[in-house]
């Protein structure tokens, strides 16, 4: 898929002129190309998280794509839950940058919450993967504890819930038990108002419940869960759709 990528960096590079960016990091925030495909080309996963829901589970990452017979590289993100895909390039930087100098393109990406054709987050995640918490046979992503809480914490001013304080309490009291979680969360009705009322009521972003929460959604523990019973939740989603579960 070489000459598709290519054509993905043309395509970025002719928008960046025409929203006229004034610095790399600018390119992070053109309009993306959706729907991409790079096929089996090589790529470093950045960060991951997910959305443990039984009724929608997504998995999302940010990537990092070396484009074979240049001197650049893609910056991509992608979501996959059992009723939808997609897979966007942000950005092109240089081939040979640093781990610092991605991140700098990942936080002015994750500070504008993606673009409005294809936001990264609707609502916080309920984990995060990181190089620190990384566990299992594939490539671990590579941005460390430190970038990944600069990321999410520029991102979740967008997205910040007047409910964090719950949604923590409930983390903590079924940790390891993202089944057990959920079903309480469902009782409160915390899946049905809090995105409503994330933005009715501007409950106004709080530093210290975001270190609570991030503590929390990054636990080993607590992502191990998560991806562990995330294959069920997958197919328990696809048969409710088609009613097979009552």
């Amino acid at each position: 898929m070489t000459s598709s990528a290519q054509h993905y960096v043309a395509v970025l590079k002719r928008r960046t002129v025409e929203q006229g960016a004034g610095s790399d990091c600018d390119l992070c925030i053109s309009q993306p190309v959706l729907d991409c495909d790079l096929g089996s080309l090589p790529s470093t996963p950045l960060v991951g998280w997910m959305h443990f829901n039984p009724l929608g589970p997504t998995m999302s990452a940010l990537f990092y794509v070396p484009v074979p017979d240049a001197k650049e590289a893609l910056l991509t993100f992608r979501f996959d839950n059992p009723f939808e895909h997609q897979h966007a390039a942000f950005g092109v930087m240089p081939s040979d940058v640093t781990a610092a100098q991605i991140g700098a393109f990942a936080l002015v990406l994750f500070t504008a919450n993606g673009h409005d054709s294809c936001p990264l987050f609707g609502s916080l995640p309920t984990s995060i993967s990181h190089k620190g918490n990384w566990y299992g046979e594939a490539l671990a992503p590579k941005f460390d504890r430190e970038m990944t809480h600069r990321l999410f914490k520029a991102a979740a001013h967008t997205v910040w819930p007047p409910d964090i304080s719950a949604t923590c309490e409930l983390y903590r009291r079924y940790k390891g038990a993202p089944w057990e979680r959920t079903a309480a969360e469902f009782d409160a009705g915390l899946h049905a108002a809090s995105n409503v009322q994330a933005r009715e009521e501007n409950a106004g972003f709080d530093e210290a419940l975001f270190d609570e929460w991030f503590e929390l959604v990054t636990d080993p523990e607590h992502v191990r869960s998560e991806r562990a019973a995330f294959s069920a939740a997958w197919q328990g989603a696809i048969d409710f759709r088609n009613g097979k579960v009552k």
